[in-house]
């Protein structure tokens, strides 16, 4: 099937069949982006015959398009009539530029919008637009774009106005980094926005309102919600506020600074929030399933990812997950939050069964034992980024300590095998036989063994680092358990 795309071109030189068929067919002339040169773009509008047209110019990363953000929108905005959807991203703090976005879509109409991204980069400069505030461009709702169905304002200043906007279709709503709008502005925007399936919020000003004092937001159709870059506080007053019944899927993002001593447990989640989804609740209190992720790059604060969800979502009516992502100032501040998600989520229950996945600088023995304590590690992931003759916490695992192994009920292992220098597959080799190896490998150990190994999955870079040598020795240690081999994305920190 021939869809709409800058390929077609390369189809039109197929034979003339094909290039007649191409030049005649409107609906394949109605995707509009920036990487195209400005004679192709005005072919485009003109050979989709009025269709609707599908409007994006990405300029981040690998990203280039072949022409200037301004100039693309002096061209294709003219079009706004007639657009199905509009996606601008760029890196620049260009206020100017989405200036001109944002007048446009209030003098002009866009009966067939649905679906409007506008990202930019002006938390960069959060000092130069401070002055500009009052004279931010205003956000228009229903009038403007009576069929939108997805909203999303990412780092680019505006204002919402007039009171009472309504977004009363809108099924996806995302407001991240929009400073200029204040908490009262956007519950009265939720108020007026009853079909919401998604809410992403995220950098929102702390305004200190008293929840005590704003009466409740109902959401009966939130399905997911995302709260990015909070103040715990803020994080805990939208969960307070907002009533979504339904709600499965929750995320939240915040930077716990060490001075707030027991932060989480006095902030986060509180009486007040145990309203904001059963199906959360209901999660959080039976059979749970959570990851443990302990990251950080070198000069990035430590960082520190937990992942609830249903054991057997499959089958589970009310199936859910519920993901936080911390950052702290130093690795202290993780133990208290460890012991918090115990107590909280588990109450009588002493231990949760984990996945734990170590990477990056987080390859320290400490944060294993920090951890051990309060949940059953039954996955454990790691990958080893530099060779070395030795590394920590493989060299933890080979050996019992006085109070017996390290994650005696792991069951599944998986390896991120470096890539750089020779490999110390040695060290990976002599912490198997130590731990699963035969009876004479054992000499010396007067521990029980731990669980026995299931599944170990060997994760390499790529197709050709695969090492048969490798798998063989493996295989030869544990010869009842599955071994899988697979590569590791190259667009993911994770090797789950």
């Amino acid at each position: 099937m021939l869809r709409a795309s800058k390929r077609i071109g390369v189809v039109s030189l197929v034979s003339r069949y094909w290039r007649d068929l191409v030049e005649k067919s409107a609906c394949l002339w109605t995707d509009i982006s920036g990487h195209d040169y400005r004679r192709y773009i005005k072919k485009s509008l003109f050979k989709s015959r009025g269709l609707l047209i599908d409007i994006h110019y990405m300029a981040f990363g690998p990203y280039r398009p072949h022409m200037n953000l301004t100039p693309h929108l002096n061209i294709v905005l003219r079009q706004l009539s007639r657009c199905r959807s509009i996606t601008l991203i760029t890196e620049t703090c260009d206020f100017g530029t989405f200036w001109q976005v944002f007048d446009k879509i209030q003098r002009w109409p866009a009966p067939f919008l649905e679906s409007l991204t506008l990202k930019g980069a002006a938390s960069r400069r959060r000092s130069y637009w401070a002055g500009y505030r009052d004279n931010f461009p205003k956000l228009p709702g229903t009038p403007a774009f009576p069929k939108l169905r997805c909203l999303e304002v990412d780092g680019v200043p505006c204002n919402l106005s007039p009171p009472g906007l309504k977004f009363s279709n809108v099924l996806s709503l995302n407001l991240v980094e929009v400073e200029s709008v204040s908490m009262e502005q956007l519950l009265d925007v939720f108020r007026n926005s009853p079909f919401l399936e998604r809410l992403e919020l995220g950098g929102t000003p702390d305004d200190s309102l008293s929840q005590e004092m704003v009466p409740p937001v109902h959401l009966p159709r939130l399905k997911a919600f995302h709260l990015i870059f909070q103040y715990i506080s803020v994080s805990n007053f939208f969960l307070s506020t907002i009533h979504a019944p339904n709600c499965s899927e929750i995320f939240i993002s915040a930077y716990i600074p060490d001075y707030l001593n027991d932060g989480l447990r006095r902030h986060l989640f509180t009486r007040s929030t145990d309203h904001f989804s059963p199906v959360l609740q209901k999660l959080l209190t039976r059979g749970l399933y959570n990851d443990i992720e302990l990251s950080g790059r070198d000069g990035q604060l430590p960082e520190f990812r937990v992942r609830f969800h249903d054991k057997d979502s499959d089958e589970a009516g009310d199936k859910g997950f519920l993901q936080f992502q911390f950052r702290f100032d130093r690795i202290q501040p993780i133990e208290e939050t460890v012991h918090w998600l115990a107590s909280y989520f588990k109450g009588s229950s002493p231990k949760i069964p984990t996945r734990l996945h170590f990477t990056k600088n987080f390859e320290e023995v400490r944060l294993m034992d920090i951890i051990e304590p309060y949940t059953s590690v039954t996955h454990f992931a790691i990958r080893i980024l530099f060779n070395a003759p030795s590394n920590p916490i493989l060299a933890h695992l080979a050996q019992p300590t006085s109070l017996g192994w390290p994650l005696p009920d792991l069951e599944d292992f998986t390896y991120g095998r470096p890539t750089k220098g020779e490999p110390p597959d040695e060290v990976l080799l002599d912490m198997l036989r130590r731990r699963y190896g035969s009876s004479s490998e054992q000499i010396g150990i007067k521990h029980a063994r731990p669980r026995p190994l299931k599944r170990i999955r060997l994760v390499f870079r790529r197709r050709k680092d695969i090492s048969m040598d490798l798998l063989d020795k493996v295989h030869e240690i544990l010869p009842t358990a599955e071994m899988f081999v697979d590569f590791e994305p190259d667009d993911s920190n994770s090797i789950w």
